[in-house]
Formats: C-alpha cells, structure tokens, sequence
C-alpha cells in the first residue's frame, strides 16, 4: 500500500478543494494510505473532509491565540522555507507529496529533497500571476526554479500545460481534467432548495468566488442592459468572496436589488443549478471552470466569456456559446431569453456533452499516476 501525503491551503468551498474531496471520496483505499496536510483546517467542506478515511494533519492551530498567530508569521515571513518544510510537512512514511494547489503548498513541497513529489496547477499564472502578486515568489525565475524540483506537474486543462511548457520551461507535465462527483451531483439536485427561486420567470444563475477574476462586475451592468427587454427574469449570483461590498454597492448603485441575489456561498449548488435556465460565466480568465462542467452534466445551457478553459470545456462553441466581448456576452443572455429556437439549441449542445464527464475513469488516471 502506498502512502500519499496531499497538501492543500484550507477546506474552504473553491474548486481546487472540491476536485480534492472528490478524488478522495472515490480513491482506492485497498491500495492508498492518505494524509491530508492542511495549512488551516478550516472552511465550507471541514465536515465533508474530516468524513473521509484518510489522516488529517493541520499545520496552523484553529483561532486567533498566540500560538496561532506566532506560528503563521514563523511559516510565512519569518523562516526559511526549507527550514519550514523540515518543520511542518511529514517526512516518516511517505511514498508521495502531491501539492495540490500552487503558492505556499508547492513552495515548501518544492524544498524537500530525495522525495517522489507532484504538483497541481489550478490557473493559468501568466494570466493570473497571483502568487508573484502575493510575494509568495520574489520573482518568476524563483517560481520556475520550484516547479522543476518535481518529478510531475499536473495541469487542469491542455492550454494551462502549454503555459508550463512554454513559459516555465517544463517537461514531465501532462493534463488531467477536474473530476466531478456525479454521484453527490444526483443525490444532491434531488434535495430542496436553499433559496427560492421564483419558476415564472427566465432565471440565470452565476456561480464563483467573488473577485475580480470572476467578472461579476462586468456581469452587472449587462443584467442593467437586459432589463429593457421584456422578458422577466433573476440573475442570482452563487459565491463568496473579498469583492462582496463592492459588488453589493455597484448591485445598489445600478438599480438592481429586485433583479439579482447574491445569497453567498451555497453548499449544494446543484439543487439550485438544475432549476436554471441558463448558466453564464464572465470570467475574465479561466484554466478549468468546475461549475461549467457541472451545469454541462446537469443539461444546463452555457453562455460564457471565451478563455482557455471554457473553450476547452465547450469544444470552441460545440456545447454551448463562447463569446468574445461584453456586447456579444449581453446579445447572448438576450439571445437565449428571447429567442426560443436559439435557447432549445443551447440546451440540446448541453445535454449532449453529459457522457464527457466520467468521475471514475479519472479517478483511475490519477490513481495510475500515483503509483
């Protein structure tokens, strides 16, 4: 039996930590130990994970006390990373390291010497430079240099490799696409829901963490532009995020109280999602969308901004409708609110892309990687 050492920031609800938790839930225990390591254990899935059969380590004491904050300021500011590796990461026991999301979890794996190690990239980091934003990196040189301490970097889609390949000059890459847990999908669209959403109008639901990225606040004045149709309709916007105060008061500032709900983050999207008549992303950049993948597996139609990983998802425009500014993202949504034919189309392009989706059969790919 192997032992495998996953590392992860939280359990908080992003989709880095749900594609997690999946891969978890259908492991193959008979021949995987697993040892979660988590900088905080804490967030939105706490429960789901501490359900799994698999030994949580936290790096970081739950709370506000001394120690807590003592310690997060040794790890992130204080010591040198290899120094930190030695301190907090298992080194007794373990066949594999896999970093599961980038920054501080792939840095300090990236220090540790004569291990089998595998890194998860999440995002495109030319698009969304995040961790040099952060200052997890002093530079991009630094980063690269972590990357190539791994025997295997893992990307969530082909355009994402290609940036590993081209810019960070990496060889052992390879794509494996998000899972989804469609079994927990079925049991979970059948529940009630946990907002009301109103059936005698259009509804269209968004769905993410609210930043920037994201692009809820190009998605609000379009919702403006829209309600000079005559069609009703609700935009309710799923997530939670840093951005909320600010979205909240350009919702106010445009008029738009009695037409868009951001109720937060919701635990199980699904039961909502399948009520929906339409799904849209206006992600300004986007390596994988998992909440594309799951309005696809549930036949719901999609209209999303065209980046690398919707692109993929939807095949160029195969599955649904990609579009290539804001006016065509607004003529889209009203395309599909008042053109009957055109929204029968999108969803016929949806319900075709189910079979694409096979939890258990990337499961097995993951499995053969880790040995």
């Amino acid at each position: 039996m192997r032992h495998i050492l996953f590392f992860i920031e939280s359990f908080s609800g992003g989709g880095a930590e749900k594609v997690l938790l999946t891969i978890l839930r259908h492991l193959n225990y008979h021949r995987f130990e697993v040892t979660v390591l988590v900088m905080n254990d804490v967030g939105a899935l706490y429960c789901d994970f501490h359900r799994l059969p698999v030994r949580i380590v936290s790096v970081i004491p739950i709370g506000d006390g001394l120690w807590a904050k003592l310690k997060y300021k040794l790890i992130y500011r204080w010591l040198p990373i290899w120094l930190v590796a030695k301190w907090v990461v298992p080194q007794l026991g373990i066949d594999m390291y896999v970093a599961f999301v980038e920054g501080v979890c792939t840095k300090l794996l990236a220090s540790l010497h004569r291990v089998k190690k595998v890194a998860w990239v999440h995002s495109d980091l030319i698009q969304l430079p995040w961790t040099l934003e952060k200052g997890i990196y002093q530079n991009r040189e630094k980063e690269i240099k972590a990357y190539k301490q791994f025997d295997k970097v893992i990307c969530v889609s082909h355009s994402v490799e290609r940036m590993m390949c081209e810019h960070y000059g990496l060889e052992k890459v390879c794509t494996i696409y998000n899972p989804i847990d469609e079994s927990d999908i079925e049991k979970k669209k059948e529940l009630p829901c946990t907002i009301e959403v109103d059936e005698n109008v259009f509804n269209i639901v968004a769905i993410g963490r609210l930043t920037r990225p994201k692009g809820f606040d190009h998605l609000l004045p379009i919702v403006k532009k829209l309600m000079q149709e005559e069609v009703k309709f609700k935009v309710y916007i799923l997530g939670e995020g840093e951005e909320r105060k600010a979205l909240e008061r350009q919702q106010h500032e445009l008029r738009l109280d009695d037409v868009v709900s951001m109720p937060g983050f919701i635990a199980n999207p699904y039961s909502i999602l399948k009520n929906m008549q339409l799904l849209v992303c206006p992600s300004i950049a986007e390596s994988y969308s998992l909440v594309i993948a799951e309005a696809l597996y549930l036949g719901v139609p999609v209209i999303s901004m065209d980046c690398s990983g919707p692109s993929e998802l939807l095949e160029k425009e195969r599955f649904g409708e990609l579009c290539s500014d804001w006016e065509h993202f607004y003529s889209a949504i009203k395309r599909a609110m008042v053109e009957k034919n055109y929204f029968i189309d999108l969803q016929q392009r949806a319900v075709q892309r189910k079979s694409f989706f096979s939890t258990l059969q990337t499961v097995k790919e993951i499995e053969n990687l880790l040995g």
